[in-house]
């Protein structure tokens, strides 16, 4: 089914298109498919790959892509509206554009990507395979109650958003945080290896805690390797596995009070802590700690270095 440019198809209730039990189906859209009524789901097939250089338009309900595809053009989806992407190989076009107001993104399922994404993309639910990476002006905001599964490397150059509890599928899974890249932990949610072993955290841009007065736990056996700035505004930084400080890194601490976590940031590392680079303390707004006040931030079984 090709869709040229300057065309329309117009679906006006909650239909889907399937394949009929046949393989091999693709919708070519270099023009408008919109859903415009209904406020419940248009899913396309599993085995249908959806193809996109136009534009996806949802105004009312959801489009639900389950074959996979590519994802070129514009995704735009109304206010209360939502396009989502559960199944099948999608390859993620760095020039894409999502916008709308709507919910773009994975919210269940375990559809795989490739390529980059080069705008914002929502993750509420399921699991991402594949393997690809975030642009500069690229966005990942992975938020809501469910654990979210990674099975797949992914390097950010961008910005990742953490709010929901993740988890790494499968051996060897590499989260790699690019320098001038940021992942902001907003919540007091942890990274857990899912008891599959190999995993690593490189972070050569900004780990981010930025909310939450309880902790972030990096579950063993993932190993955190920082050459860049661990940045811990609210709460602490707990690493169960091997801890690596690089030569040149920065671990940054605030102070507003004399209670753990709650008022005062903290680096805990279960085993060895590898330390190297530059402590940096800040205090929070207002606060001027008495003479003679001990903040223990950093909490280790062991350490080498300083």
């Amino acid at each position: 089914l090709v869709n040229l440019a300057g065309a329309l198809i117009d679906v006006q209730a909650d239909v889907g298109i399937s394949d009929g039990g046949w393989g091999g189906g693709q919708i070519f859209n270099a023009g408008t498919f919109r859903k415009s009524g209904g406020t419940n789901t248009c899913a396309i097939d599993f085995n249908i790959a959806f193809q996109n250089s136009g534009t996806l338009l949802v105004q009312s309900g959801r489009v639900d892509l389950q074959g996979g595809g590519t994802l070129a053009g514009a995704c735009t989806a109304s206010l209360g509206a939502s396009i989502t992407y559960s199944g099948g190989a999608f390859v993620l076009d760095t020039n894409a554009v999502f916008s709308g107001g709507g919910f773009i993104g994975v919210a269940g399922g375990g559809p795989s990507f490739s390529g980059t994404l080069g705008t914002a993309m929502e993750w509420s639910s399921g699991t991402m395979s594949g393997g690809w990476s975030i642009a500069a002006n690229g966005l990942l905001a992975a938020s809501g109650p469910d654990t979210l599964q990674l099975s797949c490397n992914l390097t950010n150059a961008g910005t990742i958003t953490l709010s929901s509890p993740l988890e790494f599928q499968y051996y060897n899974r590499l989260l790699v945080n690019l320098a001038g890249a940021l992942i902001d932990v907003q919540a007091d949610v942890g990274i857990s290896s899912g008891g599959w072993p190999g995993q690593q955290i490189f972070n050569a841009g900004t780990f981010l805690k930025s909310a939450g007065t309880n902790t972030c736990a990096i579950d063993y056996p993932i190993a955190f390797t920082n050459s860049g700035v661990v940045r811990l505004v609210s709460g602490s930084l707990r690493i169960e596995g091997e801890h690596q400080a690089m030569p040149g890194s920065t671990l940054s601490l605030q102070l507003g009070g004399l209670v753990p976590d709650a008022q005062f940031s903290r680096l805990l590392v279960d085993n060895t802590a590898n330390l190297d680079g530059t402590l940096e303390v800040t205090l929070a707004s207002g606060y001027s700690p008495a003479a003679g006040s001990l903040f223990p931030v950093v909490v280790f079984g062991s350490k080498t270095g300083n």
